[in-house]
């Protein structure tokens, strides 16, 4: 018997399973094995969605679609000159100060909110690691995530980001738990917790590398901007999707103009203002994820993604995302008719178009490629 980590009926703070029991359905609660509640007696999915967080969501989405460049590059420089939440402390020395390829957060254990796994060709792979709670995050892993992205951008060895979430969930948005201690605090500390969670997810989304989200059981929330951040989303066929934070008085403003360009202004109308749940081949549907494989399959095809990124000429890809980033989001580099030929033309003078065009001449692999199994 499965059960998801959702709400409890009595709580807002208590964390119960989710019975997938089939004469249950699949918005019954449990407590317990043997005792289920229906939907009836305990109707959380029901719940109407706070007003006012349905305002503010409404505002931005609106704001957003008429004037995206503007407020990403607002949030971008809130970022650079705002400090980090200092919810973890950082060492001033050695590989996560100087940008070396061994990097692994401070006293790396099965305890820590994310596990970074480094494999040759550049590959880096990140797990969400707090099962017990679904995954969900807290200040301890926004903090880890933004160091990790800043070290491997500084670096500038990273083939490929592959995030993915450690046992049966991919990430279940914030830990509401932590939330609660949060609201409790002063409207600076509050502002400087938002900023980091929205400048995470930022540089997520402008990685110069490509990213790939493998997405398992539930993403929600704050999981569901992560998968929209990445270059390539796939999900198993039992993945369950939610943009929930309205249910919880929450508004998922730093998740909005991702979620405007990858599933639409209407689409994220309807599912961020209602905050109910959908099912992996409605997040195919309406673009949240491009593929749904068999939960036994996600590693799989996992790799081969990560295979056709490798075959591709990494300064052609760098070069082509940030033209893509640029058209949706504003900034460099410049996206007029003769910015973009001579984007193109520079590429075409570089050594990885000479080895390229050699490799196909040649008929092999380019140097840059390595078929070996991961």
């Amino acid at each position: 018997m499965s059960h998801d980590f959702i709400l409890s009926p009595s709580s807002n703070k208590a964390l119960a399973p989710v019975c997938h029991r089939q004469e249950c359905g699949e918005s019954c609660f449990t407590r317990t094995a043997e005792s289920c509640f229906t939907d009836a007696a305990h109707p959380v999915y029901k719940r109407p969605s706070a007003p006012q967080a349905v305002s503010d969501i409404l505002s931005v989405l609106i704001n957003s679609w008429y004037s995206l460049p503007d407020k990403a590059k607002a949030v971008v420089d809130a970022s650079r000159n705002t400090p980090s939440t200092p919810t973890h402390r950082w060492p001033s020395s050695g590989p996560a100060a100087e940008g070396t390829s061994n990097w692994k957060p401070d006293q790396m254990t099965d305890n820590n909110p994310i596990i970074v796994e480094e494999e040759r060709g550049g590959v880096v792979r990140v797990k969400f690691n707090r099962p017990h709670k679904g995954n969900a995050y807290t200040g301890d892993m926004l903090v880890q995530m933004e160091r990790l992205l800043d070290t491997l951008s500084a670096q500038g060895r990273t083939r490929l980001l592959v995030v993915t979430g450690n046992g049966r969930h991919f990430q279940a948005g914030a830990d509401l738990d932590w939330v609660d201690e949060v609201s409790r605090g002063t409207p600076e500390s509050i502002l400087q917790v938002s900023l980091t969670t929205t400048t995470v997810l930022h540089k997520l989304n402008l990685a110069p590398f490509p990213t790939v989200a493998l997405i398992n059981g539930a993403c929600f929330g704050g999981g569901v901007g992560i998968a929209a951040c990445c270059d390539t989303a796939i999900a198993s066929s039992t993945a369950s999707f939610a943009i929930s934070e309205v249910l919880h008085g929450q508004a998922p403003l730093p998740i909005v103009p991702q979620l405007n360009s990858v599933i639409g202004h209407r689409n994220s109308r309807r599912y961020a203002l209602t905050g109910e749940r959908f099912d992996a081949n409605t997040a195919k549907e309406i673009g949240l994820v491009h593929e749904i494989v068999a939960p036994d399959r996600l590693e799989d095809r996992g790799n081969e993604i990560i295979h056709a990124y490798l075959r591709a000429s990494p300064s052609a890809i760098a070069r082509t995302k940030a033209s893509f980033l640029a058209c949706e989001y504003g900034g460099e580099p410049a996206t007029d008719v003769a910015s973009l030929a001579q984007g193109a033309a520079a590429q075409r003078l570089s050594s990885e178009s000479a080895e390229g065009l050699r490799a196909f001449t040649e008929k092999r692999a380019p140097a840059w490629y390595s078929a070996q199994p991961l």
